[in-house]
C-alpha cells in the first residue's frame, strides 16, 4: 500500500495566502484604532487577495 503525498501548490499560492492574512489583520487593527478609510481600503485589498488565491488555486494551482 502506497501513501499519497498531500497536494502541493505553487509557492505563489502560499505567498498570496500570507498577504491576504496580513491585510486582514491590518484591517482589524485599522478599524480598532478608528482609521476608517484605511480600514475599508485594507478590507478591499483582503477581498482581492482572497479572490486571487481562489482563482490561482483553481486555474493554475497544482504543480
Amino acid at each position: 500500500m502506497t501513501q499519497e503525498s498531500p497536494r502541493k501548490y505553487h509557492p505563489v499560492y502560499y505567498f498570496i495566502i500570507i498577504l491576504a492574512s496580513a491585510s486582514a489583520v491590518a484591517s482589524f487593527f485599522m478599524f480598532s484604532s478608528r482609521h476608517w478609510i484605511v480600514g475599508i481600503i485594507s478590507l478591499a485589498v483582503t477581498a482581492v487577495f482572497i479572490y486571487l488565491a481562489r482563482f490561482y488555486k483553481e486555474k493554475v494551482g497544482k504543480q
